[in-house]
Order: structure tokens, then C-alpha cells, then sequence
């Protein structure tokens, strides 16, 4: 139990600071607009892109070289 309560904790204390993270952001916060986008999935699709060097095009996202 002492685990379980332990990795609860752990979870919320990242989806505390994915929360803040995607209200800090406007296009995150467009992208959870979407029916089934929710905070995990918006920086998903949005904070690869603002990275040095990255492609923004969706099509070139799972890419690991361009």
C-alpha cells in the first residue's frame, strides 16, 4: 500500500505541473478544445515543436532525423 500511495502521489504532483504548464500556454490550451485532447496530449503535440531545430510540420513529428 505504502507504494501504491507513494506512485499516486508521484502522478499528481506531474499532472499538478502539466496543468500549469498547458493554462501558461495559449496554443495548448486551443488544442484541449478538442474532444479527447486533454493536457498530456496538447504538450504533446504542441511543445515538440518549439524545440530547437524541430519541425513543426505534424507530418515530420515522428520522425527521428529530418
Amino acid at each position: 500500500m505504502k507504494v501504491r500511495d507513494a506512485l499516486v502521489n508521484e502522478f499528481a504532483g506531474s499532472e499538478r505541473k502539466l496543468r500549469a504548464i498547458a493554462r501558461q500556454d495559449e496554443n495548448a490550451q486551443r488544442l484541449m478544445t478538442t474532444p479527447g485532447v486533454g493536457v498530456l496530449v496538447a504538450l504533446s503535440l504542441w511543445r515538440p515543436s518549439m524545440r530547437r531545430g524541430a519541425s513543426a510540420h505534424p507530418a515530420r513529428w515522428g520522425r527521428t532525423s529530418d
